[in-house]
Parts: structure tokens; C-alpha cells; sequence
């Protein structure tokens, strides 16, 4: 990302660290990867007979 954008989103975007996290980094990959276990824990939850 340029200096330039960096600056005109910056009331946009908020960065929140959290314990002892170093980085903040949230990513369309890490989204979907949440999503996706999400889905796995609900099917398996589900097919356990759990509510």
C-alpha cells in the first residue's frame, strides 16, 4: 500500500492490538478461513446430535 492511499483511508480503517499480539492483520484470507471453520464446527456440531 502507497503512503498516499495509506493516509486518504485512514479514517476508515481501525487497527485494534489485543493481549499479546505483535501484528494486526485481518485479511479476505483470514476471513475466509474463519468463515469456512465456522462452517466445519456447525456441520460436526450438528451431526453429533448437539443443539
Amino acid at each position: 500500500m502507497s503512503a498516499a492511499l495509506s493516509r486518504r483511508l485512514q479514517p476508515l480503517v481501525t487497527s485494534i492490538a489485543y493481549g499479546n499480539d505483535v501484528v494486526c492483520r485481518l485479511s479476505l484470507g483470514h476471513v475466509l478461513d474463519l468463515r469456512n471453520m465456522a462452517r466445519f464446527l456447525g456441520r460436526n456440531k450438528s451431526k453429533s446430535g448437539e443443539a
